[in-house]
């Protein structure tokens, strides 16, 4: 299985982020590289912009569980489409996720999100 995180620095990389650490960015250590390298973090959802990475955790964890990418989002619906992978199930499935909610789980909360550069929107 491949974690979510990981295939988030997959695509990173693809893109041309090489100078990530060995085995690629996770969870705890994406802020951090986002930050230096000129993503934008909002804990503002109506500030969520397309290609950002969407970071949420269960309720009573004080670290991020989960990561996605977002391909667009409608703050007022709060519906979205996003690419969304972590367990077999949704790696197996039909990507990307069209017209769903932002958070389709009702035991996840949203963290913040990493707005892409602007370089690459």
């Amino acid at each position: 299985m491949i974690s979510c995180d990981r295939l988030e620095a997959r695509a990173l990389y693809d893109l041309g982020f090489t100078n990530q650490r060995k085995g690629g960015e996770t969870c705890t250590t994406f802020s951090k590289w986002f930050s230096k390298h000129g993503w934008t973090k909002t804990t503002n959802k109506k500030k969520i912009q397309p290609g950002a990475v969407i970071a949420v955790k269960y309720p009573n964890h004080n670290y991020i569980d989960h990561i996605f990418t977002v391909i667009s989002y409608n703050s007022k619906s709060g519906i979205c489409s996003k690419y969304d992978t972590g367990s077999n199930q949704r790696i197996l499935s039909k990507q990307p996720y069209t017209n769903i909610k932002l958070l389709e789980w009702k035991d996840r909360e949203f963290v913040c999100a990493w707005n892409p550069p602007s370089d690459m929107t």
